[in-house]
């Protein structure tokens, strides 16, 4: 937005800096001497008429930012930044992608847990049969009190189970009703 004032009309050739004196131009904008006027001009990432005021201007409103990126007004201008769990350019041209953690050498869940990669983040989870802070480490459950059929034994493997008939039963040892007696006369 550019407006030209004519305020030295003298008739002299000296030119007089209209620049100098206070509220030649608005708040907030840039002053520029000409012979014999001025102008008055909002500079980059403002707007509004340089003879009253300039405001910022949100270039964020228009998401000037890449694919996945964070965009953030600033005075005059924006910043275009990846967000915590991603990385990678965050202008338009190529944009923010997921950064899987979980392949991070350095990067370990507790024994007997496994990292679950999610966007922009990750979580550890304690494998199948086993419980506890999966950050720290994990410990076997005991499926056996309550997981095999009747007359059967229970062995704890780690991390699962196995049930089998007793001697002398037959049946399936996984279900409810388990194993009867086969007893041959």
């Amino acid at each position: 937005f550019l407006k030209k004032r004519k305020i030295n009309t003298l008739k002299k050739r000296s030119d007089i800096n209209e620049c100098l004196e206070p509220n030649s131009c608005g708040k907030g904008a840039q002053c520029q001497n000409n012979p014999g006027s001025y102008d008055c001009r909002c500079p980059q990432g403002f707007s509004g008429d340089p003879y009253q005021s300039c405001q910022d201007v949100d270039e964020c409103v228009h998401n000037p930012c890449g694919s996945g990126a964070i965009c953030t007004n600033l005075i005059g201008g924006y910043q275009c930044s990846c967000p915590p769990g991603y990385s990678g350019d965050p202008t338009p041209s190529a944009g923010c992608v997921d950064v899987d953690e979980c392949l991070d050498p350095d990067f370990h869940c507790g024994q007997l847990a496994g990292c679950i990669n999610t966007p922009g983040s990750y979580y550890c989870q304690c494998s199948p049969g086993y419980t506890g802070d999966p950050r720290v480490h994990c410990l076997d459950i005991n499926e056996c009190p309550y997981s095999c059929g009747v007359n059967t034994d229970c062995i704890n493997n780690p991390g699962s189970y196995e049930c089998q008939c007793k001697p002398g039963y037959i049946g399936d040892p996984y279900a409810s009703i388990g194993c009867k007696g086969n007893f041959v006369t």
